[in-house]
């Protein structure tokens, strides 16, 4: 019966059939009072069966992935009740070997019997395996650009060309509502959030980049409270045609960038400001030595008591010059310094004794050093020179506002539990002392803690402001760093870190 059917000649033109293979199409037609149908030729012969096994109807669920039987005989039916005005399903068939290939069948009933009942239905296989495979590559790299967007810790947001946010990650949500305390939604213009308000430059920035010009430079902004600082980005979201679509922006975290940055040019500027005084303090030290010897000698040569006096006090002069030249001296590094091993907790607490007898301080200090601490190999004046002054430091600090000076030391093993903010990078070592001086003084500001170190800045009426400038270098000429603690009135902690000899740690 089937194979008398008229449309069996259609399949059987060579040009129409190589015409419909070049398609990845399949004609068939199937007769509905005996339920055969019949295919073109060769069809199921590439999936690896028999067309003629084929030829009834019902056969052909045989070859078809149990998970889309169902839905595929559902749709048939549906279409053979005239409940649809075609056949359509989506299938999947699965070859002896186990390979998959995806089917498009869409088929009509062309003939139907005086009740209504369907005689006859044509229709058409395509193969549409590799439309399936490109859906699901899309698909999945669709999912993975998904879910980086989603989890970035970098704000991310793409926005129209009218300003309105199509998209956004939760980081650049949470970004926007530490930028102005707006909670912004998609969909919603971003014109209403401070950043991208018209007079601001990063509303310039996205302009410029949605009317398509390229190499917009990244922009750095603080937040309102100038502790955090973001780096915006951009770039043209653009169309098959290169067309503007809109610009996706990306904010970046780089407030630790930032802090590092200014760490580290404040250590190059120490470090030439140490070059520069130890220069001057070489120099003028030779200078000294000629004018101490030319005033002994004249001494000598004089017998009038008073001009003696007078020679006697000039040479007084010189030797508290070269007190501060050896101050420049130990700022530099340069410093001759005799090693060896101290014991680092006995010195601290001698100098806090001798600080506390200090005449016009009255600041009680109050020590906390549990022994023992490990032996540090050193130059003992040095280092009570440092912590000496960093006791006058707080003595003076809270002469008028403050009641306490608190002095810990303490030994740090790993190098991650270093304080933060090291104006220096430590030696490498197996532990670290750490000497921690507070007080509950003034504290400071942001532009007094940029210059503290600074050789001859003073706050101090009578300061000649080389006290915290020596801690510096005394602190860098043992291989150790130093960090400030502060906010104006909540006092100040100035933490020295010295490393102990041994074998060494890294710091993460």
């Amino acid at each position: 019966m089937a194979e008398t059917l008229p449309e069996r000649a259609l399949t059987n033109n060579p040009v129409l059939r190589e015409m419909l293979e070049c398609g990845g199409v399949c004609l068939w037609e199937t007769d509905l009072t005996t339920d055969v149908t019949v295919y073109q030729d060769g069809f199921w012969e590439q999936y690896g069966y028999s067309t003629a096994s084929l030829a009834n109807t019902r056969d052909m669920l045989k070859v078809v992935h149990p998970d889309d039987a169902r839905a595929m005989s559902r749709a048939f039916r549906a279409h053979l009740a005239g409940e649809t005005p075609f056949y359509q399903a989506v299938w999947r068939v699965v070859s002896p070997s186990g390979e998959l290939h995806w089917l498009l069948s869409r088929g009509k009933v062309t003939a139907r019997a005086a009740d209504g009942a369907p005689l006859r239905m044509l229709g058409v296989y395509n193969d549409i395996t590799e439309l399936k495979r490109s859906e699901a590559s899309l698909a999945e790299s669709h999912a993975e650009l998904d879910a980086v967007f989603r989890s970035s810790s970098d704000g991310l947001a793409v926005v129209a060309p009218d300003l309105t946010l199509i998209r956004a990650n939760a980081a650049a949500l949470r970004l926007v509502r530490r930028l102005g305390a707006y909670e912004l939604v998609e969909g919603e213009s971003i014109q209403n959030v401070p950043a991208f308000y018209p007079d601001r430059p990063v509303r310039d920035d996205v302009a410029r980049t949605l009317a398509g010009e390229a190499g917009v430079p990244p922009r750095a902004i603080a937040a309102r409270d100038g502790i955090a600082w973001w780096e915006f980005s951009y770039s043209a979201v653009r169309g098959p045609a290169g067309e503007v679509l809109g610009a996706a922006i990306t904010v970046r975290d780089i407030t630790e960038q930032k802090r590092l940055d200014e760490v580290r040019m404040r250590s190059l500027r120490l470090e030439s400001m140490g070059l520069l005084a130890g220069g001057i303090a070489h120099d003028f030290n030779n200078l000294l030595a000629a004018i101490v010897g030319n005033i002994e000698l004249a001494q000598l040569a004089v017998s009038d008591p008073d001009v003696a006096a007078e020679l006697g006090d000039a040479r007084d002069a010189a030797g508290r010059a070269a007190e501060l030249v050896g101050k420049l001296l130990a700022f530099s590094g340069r410093q001759d310094s005799v090693t060896g091993p101290v014991d680092f907790a006995d010195l601290v607490l001698e100098m806090a004794r001798f600080a506390g007898k200090i005449p016009g301080h009255h600041t009680p200090i109050q020590t906390s050093i549990p022994l023992p601490l490990p032996a540090l190999v050193a130059d003992a004046t040095q280092l009570r020179q440092l912590v000496l002054n960093l006791l006058v430091n707080a003595l003076d600090a809270t002469r008028e506002h403050g009641s306490s000076i608190q002095v810990r030391a303490f030994t740090v093993f790993d190098p991650n539990d270093l304080p933060d903010d090291l104006l220096l990078e430590p030696r490498p070592a197996a532990s670290y002392i750490v000497l921690e001086v507070s007080d509950d003084g003034p504290g400071m500001d942001n532009e007094t803690i940029a210059r503290i170190f600074d050789p001859f800045f003073t706050t101090k009426p009578s300061g000649h402001g080389l006290g915290l400038a020596s801690v510096l270098g005394a602190v860098r000429s043992h291989g150790g760093s130093i960090a400030v603690a502060t906010e104006p009135d909540a006092g100040a902690s100035f933490f020295i870190v010295l490393p102990v000899p041994g074998g060494p740690l890294t710091r993460a």
